[in-house]
Order: structure tokens, then C-alpha cells, then sequence
């Protein structure tokens, strides 16, 4: 189970994992995209992570 997890949440970051036109999924996107925009830059050096303050979708981060 935890693989898939990390699967679901590593397409928001390579960008395969779009933001849904459906409301009701949407919601779901939101909260896992917001896990791994709070999770990435407390991950790497305080220099690499001020460069990432600013984004707010994970696909951003520019890591595909």
C-alpha cells in the first residue's frame, strides 16, 4: 500500500498526475498536492528550499 501512495504522490511531481476538472476529485488533488508542497522543501538544504517557497503546485518543482 505505502507504494502506491508514494506512486500517486510522485505524479504530482513529475506532472502525470493533472489537477481533475471534477470537483468532487479535485478536492482529493488539492490535499495530496499540498502534502508534497509542504514536504519537499523541509526535505533539502535551507538554500535549495528558498528557492522553492513560491510554488504552489508540486509539478513546478521542475523534477521530471
Amino acid at each position: 500500500m505505502y507504494g502506491s501512495r508514494r506512486k500517486d504522490l510522485l505524479g504530482l511531481l513529475d506532472g502525470s498526475r493533472k489537477e481533475p476538472a471534477d470537483d468532487t476529485k479535485k478536492s482529493k488533488w488539492a490535499m495530496k498536492n499540498a502534502k508534497v508542497v509542504t514536504w519537499l522543501p523541509s526535505s533539502v538544504t535551507p538554500e535549495i528550499s528558498k528557492g522553492l517557497r513560491s510554488f504552489h503546485y508540486a509539478s513546478k518543482y521542475g523534477l521530471t
